[in-house]
C-alpha cells in the first residue's frame, strides 16, 4: 500500500511532500530577496498558517521561519507572527488586514503562507491597504493563483514553492512495480521542491506568462 500525501502508519509506504524543506525553500528565498532588496532589515516575519491541516502540513510553516533564519539570523523569534488565515484567499485577506494595522510603523514585513490562496490574500489586503511596498510574500504549491502573479511580475509577490501533483505518477508507477515485485518497502518517498519565479516560470510552466 502506497498512501499519497497523508501517512497511514504502519501498514503503507508513504508518497508526497517533504513540507519542512518545502517551508525552507520559501524561506530562504524570502530572506535572500529581503537581503537583496532590504538589506537584511526586516520588522516582521507573518506566517499564514492552517492548524488544522494537522503536524505534516504546518511544517511548512516551521521550515519558512528556519529557512528565513538561515538567511538572517538577526531575525529573532519575537518578530514572527503566526495567525491562521485558513488556508483561504478570503480569511487570509482578513487576518493580514489585522497585522498591517498592527504593524503601522513597519515597512519590511516578510509572509510565508500555507498555500498560494492564503499568500494571494495576503497580497490582497496590501494592495487595499496601499502598502504593497512594505511586504514580500511567499506562497506554496506554485498553482495557478501564485502563477498569476508571478506572470505579472509582482515585486510583491516573489514567488512560490512547486509540488508537482501532476508529476506524481512519474514516481508512484514505477515504485508500485518495484514493490510488486517484492522490493524492500521504503518508509518514505518524498517529492522534490523547487522555486518557482519570474526568472524560470517559462521553463517549467510554458507558454503561462505569453509571448
Amino acid at each position: 500500500v502506497i498512501a499519497i500525501d497523508i501517512p497511514h502508519e504502519p501498514c503503507a509506504v508513504f508518497f508526497g511532500a517533504n513540507n519542512l524543506e518545502a517551508g525552507k525553500i520559501g524561506g530562504r528565498n524570502l530572506g535572500r530577496m529581503a537581503l537583496e532588496q532590504w538589506g537584511g532589515d526586516v520588522d516582521a516575519l507573518v506566517l499564514l498558517e492552517l492548524p488544522q491541516s494537522g503536524e505534516m502540513p504546518q511544517q511548512r510553516m516551521s521550515g519558512a521561519a528556519l529557512g528565513v533564519q538561515e538567511i538572517l539570523p538577526e531575525l529573532t523569534d519575537d518578530k514572527i507572527i503566526r495567525v491562521d488565515g485558513k488556508g483561504t484567499l478570503e480569511d487570509s485577506r482578513t487576518v493580514f488586514q489585522d497585522v498591517l494595522t498592527r504593524l503601522t510603523d513597519a515597512d519590511h514585513i516578510l509572509v510565508s503562507a500555507i498555500n498560494d490562496p492564503s499568500a494571494v490574500g495576503a497580497l490582497r489586503a496590501a494592495e487595499a491597504a496601499n502598502r504593497t511596498d512594505d511586504v514580500m510574500i511567499a506562497g506554496q504549491n506554485a498553482t495557478i493563483e501564485a502563477r498569476t502573479e508571478i506572470c505579472r511580475d509582482n515585486p510583491s509577490f516573489i514567488g512560490s514553492v512547486a509540488y508537482f501533483p501532476d508529476r506524481y505518477g512519474d514516481y508512484l508507477i514505477p515504485l508500485a512495480i518495484r514493490l510488486a515485485g517484492g522490493e524492500e518497502p521504503p518508509e518514505e518517498v518524498l517529492i522534490d521542491h523547487l522555486w518557482i519565479d519570474r526568472t524560470n516560470i517559462d521553463q517549467y510552466y510554458p507558454g503561462e506568462c505569453g509571448a
